[in-house]
C-alpha cells in the first residue's frame, strides 16, 4: 500500500488500473464529504479539492501515455467552468459542452493503453 505522498505523486507513470482505483477512492471520499457539508459552498470546495487531486493523478496517467502533464489543464478548466455555472444556477449549453470535453479526456485517460516499455517519463508501471 503506497503512502499518501506517492498516492498523489504526479511524477513518473501511472497505469490504468491504479489510476482507476485511486480516482474511484477520491471520488467516493469527496462526494460523501461534499454531501455531508450540505451547503453549496461546501460542496463547491469539496468538488474543487477533488478536482485538484484527480488532476495530480491524471498528470502521471498522461505520462504513461507519453504525453506532457500540462494536458490536464483542459479538463481542469472545463470542470471549473461547469461547477461555477452550476453553482450559480445557470445550467446551459456551455456547462454541457465543458462537461462533455472533460469527460471525453477522462475516458481517454482511463481506457487508452500506456506506452509499452520505457518512455520519456520512466519505466512501464
Amino acid at each position: 500500500m503506497p503512502d499518501l505522498k506517492s498516492f498523489f505523486s504526479y511524477k513518473g507513470r501511472l497505469g490504468r488500473l491504479q489510476y482507476f482505483l485511486r480516482q474511484g477512492a477520491i471520488c467516493i471520499i469527496f462526494s460523501l464529504l461534499g454531501y455531508s457539508l450540505d451547503t453549496p459552498e461546501g460542496m463547491f470546495v469539496s468538488a474543487f479539492v477533488q478536482n485538484i487531486l484527480i488532476s495530480l493523478l491524471m498528470i502521471a496517467r498522461f505520462h504513461d501515455l507519453d504525453k506532457p502533464g500540462y494536458w490536464v489543464i483542459i479538463p481542469f478548466v472545463c470542470d471549473m467552468i461547469t461547477m461555477a455555472l452550476i453553482f450559480n444556477g445557470s445550467i446551459n449549453i456551455m456547462a454541457g459542452l465543458c462537461s462533455l470535453i472533460a469527460s471525453g479526456i477522462r475516458i481517454y485517460t482511463l481506457f487508452a493503453p500506456g506506452t509499452p516499455g520505457p518512455n520519456s517519463y520512466g519505466n512501464q508501471p
